[in-house]
């Protein structure tokens, strides 16, 4: 993270490492601003990246916009916990936030694909 006005900042794998090697990232840049204006304040220039593994869960994301350290705190439990789709329609948000209309850009290119079990681990 660095601060700054606008606040720009990164956590997991980098927009650079994610492009360099495409046989393990895809890169999916989102123009946010332009999409969310409404929750934004009128902030048309927020640009968020994300970077997927080629199983479709978060690795990394660059953010440049306000919420920048909001977003890639929730960003980085996101790729902890490596959640899914499924764990987000579990989930009931109480109020359309910048947090919640993040995640709206998110989840279209989150894995739908159900966790590993640990049976499945072992007879591997």
């Amino acid at each position: 993270m660095v601060f700054t006005l606008p606040r720009i900042g990164q956590v997991g794998i980098s927009v650079d490492e994610a492009t360099a090697n495409p046989d393990k990232y895809n890169v999916v840049n989102v123009p946010y601003g332009l999409q969310q204006e409404w929750v934004n304040n009128r902030e048309t220039d927020i640009e968020v990246t994300f970077i997927m593994d080629k199983e479709g869960y978060l690795v990394g994301a660059a953010v440049y916009g306000s919420e920048a350290g909001t977003w890639l705190d929730f960003f980085t439990l996101i790729i902890n916990q490596k959640l899914r789709q499924a764990d987000f329609r579990k989930m009931i948000f109480a109020f359309p936030t910048q947090t919640h209309a993040i995640l709206m850009a998110l989840t279209p290119v989150l894995s739908d694909k159900p966790a590993p079990s640990l049976f499945d681990a072992l007879s591997q």
